[in-house]
């Protein structure tokens, strides 16, 4: 018996956190695109609202999106951003633009960096990226494009394991590396 031959093609959503104003509590706001937000803390282990707050160096005009209503960066001390997906999905990408403190001057410095987090249904690791550039680096404090998928092999190329990600900036010593987070996109494929 033959199989008939499938085609999948991707089903990209795009969150941009812009069409609200500064400071909005944005936890089940994009519920009907499939994602809700918070804001998590692992020391003691909480959870709260995530907001869409202003910056002048958003990547895409004018929000980002934070752990503070006030503040468009943050690190991992602070917190960081769980997204939730209504379904499981292929992959998950978030921009992010890194900044650092001036404690790097201090002597043996950490190289902290922006992540990306994907974890299953169970809130198993699935995988992790980081910024692609140190502190030291001269293309730091760029916009960088960090995604995770759950293509663990070749078999697994199109099946969605992703049901949450978290994102937020290391935090083993200093420097302290602050990042802000702008357009999250997610995918799933289809057949047809």
């Amino acid at each position: 018996m033959l199989r008939p031959h499938l085609n999948f093609f991707p089903v990209t959503t795009t969150i941009e956190f812009d069409d609200v104003p500064s400071g909005t509590a944005i936890d089940t706001h994009y519920q009907s695109q499939g994602a809700t937000f918070a804001s998590i803390t692992t020391s003691p282990p909480s959870q709260s609202s995530a907001f869409a707050t202003f910056s002048a160096l958003a990547r895409t005009p004018t929000n980002t999106v934070s752990i503070d209503p006030t503040s468009s960066t943050f690190y991992g001390e602070l917190g960081g951003i769980k997204v939730t997906f209504d379904r499981l999905v292929f992959g998950v990408s978030i921009y992010a633009r890194a900044t650092v403190t001036p404690e790097r001057m201090l002597v043996d410095p950490q190289d902290n960096r922006a992540f990306i987090v994907a974890l299953d249904e169970n809130d198993n690791f699935l995988g992790e990226t980081t910024y692609p550039h140190p502190w030291w680096d001269p293309n730091f404090g760029d916009w960088q494009n960090l995604a995770v998928t759950s293509a663990g092999a070749l078999q697994h190329i199109f099946v969605a394991k992703i049901k949450s990600v978290v994102f937020s900036s290391q935090h083993v010593g200093a420097p302290n590396v602050w990042a802000a987070f702008d357009t999250l996109r997610f995918w799933r494929f289809e057949a047809v």
